[in-house]
């Protein structure tokens, strides 16, 4: 069996320990906003974070001195 992802919305540690304060509270929650579970589990700053690293990449490329070799 392999390692869980460290963001995942459905069985990360903080997702479940979320589970265990608000029990049916967090589906519900979920239920009513689509991002709930995103941001409960890391998910939603791990996506920002890797937007922000990509719009780097993009300016690097923007940079070329357009010597495609």
């Amino acid at each position: 069996m392999g390692l869980a992802f460290e963001h995942c919305p459905a069985c990360n540690a903080k997702t479940c320990t979320q589970w265990r304060r608000e029990g049916f509270g967090l589906v519900l929650r979920a239920c009513r906003d689509a991002n709930a579970l995103s941001e409960v589990s890391g998910l939603a700053e791990f996506h920002a974070a890797c937007e922000a690293r990509m719009a780097e990449f993009e300016e690097v490329d923007d940079e070329d001195d357009g010597d495609d070799f």
